[in-house]
């Protein structure tokens, strides 16, 4: 991926020093995957012209955004000795009306991601890193599309970190710049460095992919991605996998890795798993939680989703573009019962219908952790989910007796600790949901959640939006999550205000 002759024969020296036929194998990679610019076989789209349709752009609906469009083409190789990502990228997307043009790295401070060049146009670009962001000149006043070629190389932290390399496992999320988001004025969003009691502290709009991935033949992987195209040659194998409207793209692999797929609906889902032992249980969770959530929310927009098991000790469970993961220490005291369907449920309620994290991060999580009292009431019976909710319930009554002052609107980096965090975007912004749900009637209830599902795909809502879908299921304009936001712990979460 040479910016110039001098880092090419570096870069040879460097790779033929592990082992020849290492080396030569890097060679061949590095040539037939990166050595024109731009590297990619997405269609050309010129000024005032787009070739490439893009579904998302019809939507009509507000957005807490101003969505750029952005379209990916990835060409990446792993390195197993060196234990890193080495890749360019082109990325298109509609011109932002700024000066400069924001990229975020959502990387470890342990494991900075380096960005060796941009360009556009056969023009190299100025730039520099402040924190997670990394600022480009624009140099386009009126084009409608910009275009931006990217080298970069991206260490694997060697741990059991959200992106990490641990037990055999690789977790690859946030492996690549993606291009930042503008709120709806045009201006920037600042992403901070992670918060302290957890949660999500990333801002991402959807984007359609193209991923052209090398590896190791013996590395079994699944993806945000459907594969297109699959070679081997030389033990190393080219993966090609293309994903639309998704918020990142995300790759979990494992020699290990035992794969299993099942179609539910117009989805095909591949479960990656590590405990063979567990298969018939894992698979059949799968298949309650997926045929539930079809049933009640409506399908899902992909034709394309994965499930990935990781190792003991890794993150217990998280969500990211088409993907559920979990780790292997769910099964102890059957965790795996919650967090499985929780981030199944993150789906529909993360990557369908999406917010901003830092800001709202309560929609998804609160839905996803209604969507697992669902999961119990479908496959056990009302027992088992009645318990769920005097959870959740126990969950809120914490934050009345110890925080009653405070609210549930804050953003991620308000909150005290992750007790107040936890109850009032967990288990509070669920009991907002089942007042509403027992407010309205089941009927209507789940009439809301298929329209969020249906109209609001692809989609960055928050509150507003909530209340404007609930208005078109009751027939009238509605206030209820905006006021209860705003309401103090010791206030209660109140009924749907109508207005006339």
């Amino acid at each position: 991926m040479g910016k110039n002759s001098l880092l090419k024969v570096s870069m040879i020296l460097t790779i033929i020093s592990s082992t020849l036929v290492t080396g030569i194998i890097w060679i061949w990679m590095i040539y037939g995957n990166l050595q024109q610019e731009p590297a990619a076989t997405l269609p050309d789209s010129q000024e005032g012209e787009e070739r490439v349709q893009l579904t998302s752009r019809s939507r009509q609906v507000d957005s807490l955004i101003k969505p750029l469009h952005p379209q990916y083409e990835i060409s990446a190789q792993l390195d197993t000795e060196g234990i890193e990502v080495r890749g360019e990228m082109r990325i298109r997307f509609d011109h932002p009306g700024t000066d400069e043009i924001w990229l975020y790295l959502y990387d470890y401070p342990s494991a900075p991601l380096e960005i060796t060049k941009i360009s556009s146009g056969g023009r190299e670009l100025s730039f520099f890193r402040q924190q997670r962001v990394v600022k480009v000149e624009n140099p386009y006043r009126k084009r409608e599309r910009i275009e931006l070629f990217i080298q970069f190389r991206a260490p694997v932290p060697r741990s059991g970190t959200r992106f990490g390399y641990k037990d055999d496992v690789w977790l690859l999320t946030h492996w690549y710049p993606i291009l930042g988001v503008l709120d709806k004025n045009g201006d920037w969003y600042q992403p901070e460095l992670p918060a302290a009691h957890g949660g999500d502290p990333f801002y991402y709009q959807h984007g359609d992919y193209r991923v052209i991935f090398t590896a190791p033949s013996d590395i079994q992987w699944v993806t945000s991605g459907e594969k297109r195209e699959e070679s081997d040659k030389n033990g190393y194998r080219e993966t090609v996998w293309e994903a639309r409207n998704v918020l990142n793209f995300v790759l979990a692999g494992s020699t290990r890795y035992h794969i299993e797929r099942i179609k539910i609906g117009d989805t095909e889902i591949s479960v990656a798993l590590l405990r063979e032992d567990m298969k018939d249980k894992v698979m059949t969770m799968v298949d309650y939680a997926f045929s539930i959530y079809t049933r009640l929310y409506g399908g899902l927009s992909t034709p394309y989703a994965a499930v990935a098991e990781t190792g003991p000790g890794t993150v217990f469970a998280m969500e990211y573009g088409n993907m559920a993961i979990y780790s292997v220490d769910m099964h102890v005291q059957n965790r795996i019962e919650h967090w499985l369907p929780h981030e199944i449920a993150h789906l529909w309620w993360y990557n369908s219908v999406s917010t901003l994290e830092p800001l709202y991060g309560w929609i998804d999580e609160g839905l996803a952790e209604v969507s697992v009292v669902d999961y119990l009431r479908e496959r056990y019976g009302e027992e088992r989910s009645a318990r769920k909710w005097r959870q959740y319930d126990q969950g809120w009554r914490q934050l009345q007796w110890g925080y009653p002052g405070e609210k549930m609107g804050k953003d991620l980096y308000q909150f005290k600790n992750y007790t107040e965090y936890h109850n009032a975007w967990y288990s509070k912004s669920a009991m907002l949901f089942r007042n509403l749900q027992l407010y309205i009637g089941e009927e209507k209830y789940n009439d809301f959640l298929k329209l969020l599902n249906r109209k609001y795909v692809h989609t960055i809502v928050g509150p507003e939006q909530l209340d404007e879908a609930l208005g078109e299921v009751m027939g009238s304009d509605v206030n209820y999550f905006l006021q209860n936001l705003e309401r103090t712990h010791r206030q209660g979460i109140t009924d749907p205000e109508l207005k006339p």
